[in-house]
């Protein structure tokens, strides 16, 4: 009946989301860096800049921010508050 369809929307509903959150973390960081590139210049960041110095730092970087969503759930707008206040503010 009626109770029984409110359950599968909401059963639907969490699966929509938690197979929506890496495309939208994905988004949000390349928009962020895109930002970030266009408003620090040309030659001010580079791709693979730790790759000698910290070889594994894009997978650090990758296991905390899933170790944050998986503590605190969505943190879209973290990266957007970060990328204002790093990126936006002079």
């Amino acid at each position: 009946g009626v109770v029984g369809a409110s359950t599968m929307a909401g059963s639907a509903h969490s699966a929509f989301t938690a197979t929506r959150w890496p495309l939208t973390l994905f988004l949000v960081v390349l928009v962020s860096g895109l930002l970030c590139s266009a408003a620090s210049g040309p030659d001010l960041l580079q791709l693979n800049y730790y790759s000698q110095s910290c070889p594994k730092a894009e997978e650090i970087i990758r296991d905390q921010v899933d170790k944050l969503y998986q503590e605190h759930g969505n943190t879209a707008v973290s990266w957007i508050r970060n990328l204002f206040h790093d990126c936006m503010v002079e």
